[in-house]
């Protein structure tokens, strides 16, 4: 009869889970849960180690969800239903895979502890984005993820203390805790750099002759309130990967603005008359066209300069002299 070395490995986490006093409760299916087993921990040994809180306030008793991996083979590393990945992933509760060697024999010889923490949530996160760009509605199952594992996921010993104090590795803090962090890490992994991605068809204002670019970089420095659009949509981009379908379409008439300019920093305007040792020095917020990198010529950077009562635009090449012709009226007797 062929070994079945799976059951092996769940009858060692059912002895662990009961040295432990641990409530286990079984998936019946992993193909469809993702996870085969869901650890709880008694609220009675919770309450007690929570000292004087009382029991409305006290935080919610350990919970995980664990899938186990048995494996007669020296290798570390497997490959894991991208679906089962998913679930994993996507529950709010802390989970692990328990991967239990056996080489080829009835009692286990060796064990670890993977928890899907951000580099697991990232790279999952990250083959499904691939996976539904490139595959269209594709069924998670039909592909797969590699787990790994190594010395950092390796039980000390065997046993349901071992086991608890591996989870409370990464859970030590509340469970309430642990689930909001890891929503918040769900929710904005591989955002970091770019969150959409903005292609609109634009109108130049009435009169407008000069070079697109240009207009860009005017409307970008505040310097055009507004540009009416033609057409356009706004797609989601994650791992600098885009959405195959935009989140949001802009209809004709619609129109592109920006809301409030953020200054890159303060600089500084002297004004020096020729012959004269003296100078005038203004103090100005500076402006840049951010957001167009890519989208026009280094040539045609400007930034601009504004201040009260005085409003300069500079373009950003090596500097040059730039002569000012500038008539102060003469100031009235207060």
């Amino acid at each position: 009869m062929k070994r079945d070395v799976g059951r092996l490995g769940e009858s060692v986490l059912r002895q662990w889970a009961a040295q432990a006093g641990v409530i286990l409760n079984s998936s019946g299916d992993q193909d469809a849960t993702g996870w085969d087993f869901l650890l709880e921990w008694p609220t009675e040994d919770h309450n007690r180690a929570s000292g004087r809180i009382t029991l409305d306030r006290q935080p919610s008793p350990l919970q995980c969800l664990i899938q186990v991996k048995s494996t007669d083979q020296g290798r570390q590393r497997c490959s894991v239903k991208l679906s089962n990945w998913f679930r994993m992933v996507r529950t709010p509760l802390p989970t692990f895979f328990l991967v239990l060697v056996f080489a080829g024999e009835d009692e286990c010889q060796d064990a670890y502890l993977v928890h899907v923490g951000e580099r697991e949530i990232r790279k999952t996160l990250e083959r499904i984005r691939k996976v539904s760009v490139e595959q269209g509605r594709a069924t998670l199952n039909k592909y797969t993820l590699d787990l790994s594992w190594g010395e950092n996921d390796r039980l000390p010993s065997f046993g349901g203390a071992c086991l608890e104090q591996a989870v409370r590795r990464y859970v030590h803090g509340s469970l309430e805790d642990y689930v909001k962090e890891k929503l918040e890490l769900v929710n904005t992994v591989g955002y970091e750099e770019q969150i959409s991605e903005i292609k609109v068809q634009l109108r130049a204002p009435e009169g407008w002759s000069g070079d697109p670019e240009d207009l860009l970089v005017d409307f970008l420095l505040g310097l055009v309130p507004h540009l009416e659009i033609e057409s356009g949509e706004m797609t989601d981009v994650r791992f600098g990967i885009p959405s195959p379908e935009p989140e949001h379409t802009f209809a004709k008439g619609m129109r592109l603005q920006i809301g409030s300019q953020a200054s890159a920093g303060k600089g500084e305007i002297r004004f020096r008359a020729p012959h004269i040792n003296r100078e005038v020095r203004i103090t100005a917020d500076t402006l840049l066209p951010r957001g167009a990198a890519g989208l026009i010529d280094e040539q045609r950077v400007r930034a601009r300069f504004r201040a009260p009562f005085v409003d300069f635009v500079f373009g950003l090449q090596p500097a040059q002299p730039v002569n000012f012709k500038l008539s102060i009226p003469p100031l009235s007797p207060v």
